[in-house]
C-alpha cells in the first residue's frame, strides 16, 4: 500500500458527506489547521472584492473589466481558502506579478520557493464538476489544491460557502492533448495537503526507522504508549503498525502512569505528543540505542486511523480508515479478532481497566461499547448530530465519558448506557478526557485554547485554566494522581497542572 491509500479512503467518506448534507462538513476557524467547508463574507470578503475590482482596472486587458472581475474574484476566492489552510507553510504569490509574468503559481513553499502550488476553483454540482489541469501548471507546481464553491460567482454576492474538493500531486496527473480534467473522486482527501508538502523537507533519518515527531501542525501518524513507558505502537502511511521496547528508563518514568494514545485531527493538525520536556519542538525522539523493534503488525489496509493499548499491556486495539477494529496480543503481535465496526473512520478508542469493555467513536456519528472477549457490540449509545471525538472510561470501570466536535460533554453509565449527564462543555471541539484515579474530578482540553475540571457526580464546574496560545490536543493523570499533563499544537513545551 502507498502513501495515498488512507488519504483515497478519507476523501470516499469525504464525498459520501458531502453527497449527504454539507451540514456534514467539517468546519474549523483554526488558521493552519484543515477544514473541509470554509465561508467567505462579511469584512473578508469586501477586501478581496475590492482588490479584485481595483486590479482589473489596472492591469492591460482586452477583455470587459466586469469578465476580468469575475474570472478574478473566482480565483482570489479559491487563493484565501487555501491560504487560511497554508499559513505558516506556504507564500501567497503577489497576484500583480502573476498576471506580469503569466507563471500557473499561485504559492510557494517557504523553505522552497521553486515548489509550487496552483489552486483551481470552479462551481458546479458534485457529480459533473470538473477541474482543468494544463500542461504548464504540472511543470511549475507540485500539488493541485481543488476548490468546489457552492455558490455562482457574482460581484454583487454577500457569502460564499467554499469546499476544499481535495488536491492532487503533481507526479500522478495523467495529462491527454496537453490537460486533465479531475472530477472530485479522482483528488486525495486534502486533510493529507500540509503532510504531502512537508515532505518535500530534507528529514533526518535513524538507523531503526523511527520518527520524530514534532510539535508542528504537519500530520502525525497514530500512535500508543503502554501505562509502564516500556512499549511504542507506532503507525505508518503503508497502513502497518510497530510494536518498540524503549529502553531509556528516564523516558519509561516520565511516560509512565496510564496508558496513552493520540490520532490526528480530520482538520489535519497533528500537533505535540505527550512526553518528557524538551527546549525545542522535537518532544519525543526515538534514535538508535532509546527503542528497539519488538513487533510489526501487518495492520490496516485501509491506513491505521487510531490506537490504544490496554493498561496490563496485553492487548493492542488499533482502528481503520474502513470503519475496521483489529484486536492484537501485545506480547506475541498475532492478529485476535477484526470486527467491522463503523461505517466510517475510526477514532477515539477506549479500553476498561479490567479489559472487558472497549468503546469506540468514528466520523459516521456512533459511538459504541464492545465486549472484548466476543467483539459483540453490547450497546450503541444515542449521540447528537457531531462525531464524538474523544472517550475516557474511569478506573472503576463505571463511568464513559465522551467529547463531541460540537463541544458537549456526555457521562454514560458503563453497564447500562443510560446517559447520566450532559455538560455544556467548551466553545471548541472537545479534544482531550481524562479522569482522575479516584474517579471523581473529569478534566477536558479543548480547541478553544482552555482545560476544564469537573466533578464526575454532580457535573459541577469546578475550574477553568486558561493561558494556553495554543488549542490543547491532549491531557493525560500523572502517576502522581495529582497533576495533568498536557499536549498543546504548536506549543514547544509541555505543562502542567493541579487535578484536584
Amino acid at each position: 500500500m502507498d502513501w495515498t491509500t488512507p488519504l483515497k479512503f478519507q476523501q470516499a467518506d469525504f464525498i459520501k458527506r458531502l453527497k449527504s448534507d454539507a451540514a456534514n462538513l467539517l468546519h474549523s476557524q483554526t488558521r493552519g489547521c484543515h477544514s473541509e467547508l470554509m465561508v467567505l463574507s462579511g469584512e473578508k470578503l469586501t477586501k478581496i472584492r475590492d482588490f479584485c475590482r481595483q486590479t482589473a482596472v489596472n492591469i492591460e486587458q482586452h477583455s470587459p473589466v466586469s469578465d476580468i472581475i469575475h474570472s478574478f474574484l473566482k480565483r482570489q476566492l479559491g487563493q484565501a481558502v487555501v491560504a487560511t489552510y497554508l499559513e505558516g507553510l506556504a507564500l501567497e504569490i503577489d497576484p500583480l506579478k502573476y498576471q506580469k509574468t503569466k507563471d500557473s503559481v499561485d504559492f510557494t513553499l517557504l523553505f522552497d520557493s521553486n515548489l509550487g502550488i496552483q489552486v483551481k476553483t470552479e462551481y458546479g454540482n458534485i457529480d459533473s464538476v470538473r477541474w482543468p489541469i494544463y500542461v504548464e501548471e504540472i511543470k511549475q507546481n507540485v500539488a493541485i489544491v481543488c476548490i468546489l464553491l457552492q455558490e455562482e460567482v457574482s460581484e454583487d454576492r454577500q457569502i460564499y460557502h467554499a469546499i476544499v474538493a481535495g488536491f492532487a500531486p503533481t507526479n500522478t496527473i495523467a495529462i491527454r492533448q496537453g490537460q486533465a480534467n479531475l472530477g472530485i473522486a479522482d483528488l486525495l482527501y486534502a486533510g493529507g495537503l500540509r503532510s504531502y508538502l512537508e515532505s518535500f523537507k530534507t528529514e533526518p533519518s535513524f538507523s531503526d526507522g523511527l520518527h520524530i515527531l514534532t510539535g508542528s501542525s504537519n500530520y502525525v501518524y497514530p500512535f500508543a504508549i503502554s501505562a509502564d513507558g516500556e512499549i511504542l505502537a507506532s503507525s505508518n502511511y503503508d497502513g502497518s503498525i510497530k510494536l518498540w521496547q524503549l529502553n531509556n528508563k528516564e523516558l519509561q518514568a516520565a511516560l509512565s502512569g496510564q496508558s496513552w494514545s493520540f490520532y490526528p485531527l480530520a482538520t489535519g493538525g497533528g500537533g505535540q505528543i505527550l512526553a518528557s520536556g524538551s527546549t525545542d519542538k522535537k518532544l519525543y525522539q526515538c534514535h538508535a540505542g532509546t527503542g528497539s523493534l519488538r513487533h510489526s503488525l501487518a495492520g490496516h489496509s485501509s491506513g491505521v486511523s487510531a490506537i490504544t493499548i490496554s493498561a496490563d499491556r496485553q492487548i493492542l486495539i488499533s482502528g481503520g480508515y474502513d470503519g475496521s477494529l483489529k484486536i492484537w496480543n501485545l506480547e506475541t503481535g498475532k492478529l485476535q479478532r477484526r470486527i467491522a465496526a463503523h461505517a466510517g473512520t475510526v477514532r477515539p478508542i477506549a479500553i476498561s481497566y479490567d479489559r472487558k469493555i472497549l468503546a469506540t467513536g468514528s466520523i459516521d456519528k456512533t459511538l459504541k461499547v464492545w465486549s472484548l472477549d466476543t467483539g459483540e457490540v453490547l450497546r450503541i449509545l444515542p449521540v447528537r448530530t457531531d462525531p464524538v471525538v474523544s472517550i475516557a472510561i474511569s478506573p472503576d470501570d463505571q463511568t464513559l465519558v465522551s467529547g463531541s466536535q460540537d463541544g458537549t460533554i456526555d457521562i454514560w453509565h458503563l453497564d447500562t448506557g443510560e446517559l447520566k449527564s450532559t455538560l455544556p462543555g467548551h466553545s471548541g471541539t472537545v479534544r482531550a478526557i481524562a479522569i482522575s484515579p479516584d474517579g471523581q474530578t473529569l478534566a477536558t482540553g479543548s480547541t478553544e485554547k482552555t482545560i476544564k475540571l469537573w466533578d464526575v457526580q454532580t457535573g459541577e464546574l469546578k475550574s477553568t485554566l486558561t493561558g494556553h496560545s495554543d488549542p490543547i490536543i491532549n491531557v493525560a493523570p500523572n502517576p502522581n494522581g495529582k497533576s495533568l499533563e498536557l499536549s498543546l499544537l504548536r506549543h514547544q513545551n509541555p505543562g502542567w497542572v493541579e487535578l484536584c
